[in-house]
């Protein structure tokens, strides 16, 4: 079953490579190398791909972990059903992974509709007579 997005709305990722290699030679501060990126397809064709990333040190370093974010805005797709592939490569250990989910994207929402006359206004009650 996919995650149902519309249009209009941002996909937002977050993940963390836990425990990656060290590399051997790097320079001091640079212990880690691991590049990512994610992959829209459709039908099996690479319609869309973000930027590369890459990450050189353990930025979450009490779970020796490299987290990543991404904030993909998807105007940018047309409505349609859509694998995504998170391309993850831990450089200096030689390993790599590429998990796939299923989305759907929708058409944007409708506009909402405006009322063309004034809203009633309400009165202060009258205190009944006495």
């Amino acid at each position: 079953m996919p995650h149902v997005f519309r249009q209009d709305q941002h996909l937002y990722v977050l993940y963390e490579v836990y425990d990656p290699a060290k590399s051997k030679g790097a320079p001091a501060g640079k212990p880690v190398r691991v590049l990512t990126n994610i992959e829209f397809l459709n039908a099996g064709v690479k319609v869309y791909e973000t930027p590369l990333v890459e990450a050189d040190s353990l930025n979450v370093p009490d779970r020796g972990a490299v987290a990543f974010q991404f904030d993909v805005p998807l105007a940018q797709l047309k409505p349609g059903l859509y694998t995504t592939q998170v391309n993850v490569i831990d450089d200096a250990g030689g390993s790599f992974s590429f998990p796939r989910a299923a989305i759907l994207i929708q058409p944007a929402a409708a506009p909402a509709v405006v009322p063309t006359t004034a809203p009633a206004t309400a009165t202060p009650a009258t205190p009944p007579a006495e």
